[in-house]
C-alpha cells in the first residue's frame, strides 16, 4: 500500500503543481514540505 501511495505521488504532485501554476493558485509548498517530512518520520516513505 505504501508503494501504491508513493507511486500515486510521484505521478500526481508534478501535474497537481502545473495545473495550479496555470490556473494561478499558490502551491501549498509548506504544507507539501511538511508532508513529505511526517512521511519520512512515521513510515520511512519518501515521495
Amino acid at each position: 500500500m505504501i508503494q501504491a501511495h508513493s507511486a500515486f505521488a510521484a505521478i500526481f504532485l508534478p501535474r497537481a503543481k502545473r495545473l495550479a501554476a496555470r490556473v494561478g493558485v499558490t502551491w501549498p509548498a509548506e504544507f507539501e514540505e511538511a508532508t513529505r517530512r511526517s512521511l519520512l518520520r512515521s513510515l520511512q516513505m519518501e515521495i
